[in-house]
């Protein structure tokens, strides 16, 4: 690390704590997802890749899954809510538009993976995944998702979540049936 980089390291430790825990469940998933045998690609975040854009309201996953046609994960590191004796997290609707706006536009599937936050880090086995189109659009989703008018936010209950990267394994098997399909005709 430069210098630089140690002294923003450190500012993040002592000042936000949830952005680490954030870059600490990015890590972990890489290699969760490396050892299963998924194929990464690190979605550059900067200004610069932004620009192609033309100044659509996009947000960017954090990868591509390339043996997976480069379905996009945006891996997230939230606490829990309890509410109503379930656990949610809450995911800021604004974000899901900009996902949902990106997806329409390359025509790419987006999948969050979220770990549940301690302090700094993730936790470890927490991670849960909901694909983009089981939250959009509303006549799509689940009864059991609410959305918080107060908060700007769609609480999502983890129990309707899968669990791990079972939503990838099943992602998976659906790719292989069409391409199966589609080779035999």
């Amino acid at each position: 690390m430069n210098p630089f980089q140690k002294i923003h390291y450190w500012y993040r430790w002592l000042f936000q704590p949830h952005y680490l825990a954030g870059e600490r469940a990015e890590h972990y998933f890489e290699q969760l997802a490396r050892a299963k045998g998924y194929v990464l690609e690190k979605v550059t975040q900067d200004r610069k890749s932004f620009a192609d854009w033309n100044n659509l309201s996009i947000k960017r996953g954090d990868y591509l899954v390339r043996n997976l046609q480069n379905l996009e994960i945006e891996v997230k590191c939230f606490s829990t809510r309890n509410f109503a004796g379930k656990d949610y997290y809450s995911i800021k609707y604004s974000h899901i538009k900009r996902h949902e706006e990106m997806a329409n536009t390359t025509n790419t599937p987006v999948v969050f993976a979220i770990f549940t936050r301690n302090g700094r880090n993730a936790v470890e086995n927490s991670l849960r995944m909901i694909p983009l189109d089981e939250l959009t659009p509303p006549s799509r989703r689940s009864n059991a998702i609410i959305y918080n008018q107060k908060i700007k936010c769609l609480q999502i209950p983890t129990t309707i979540m899968y669990p791990d990267f079972s939503y990838l394994e099943l992602y998976k098997a659906q790719l292989d049936r069409f391409n199966s399909y589609r080779y035999r005709h």
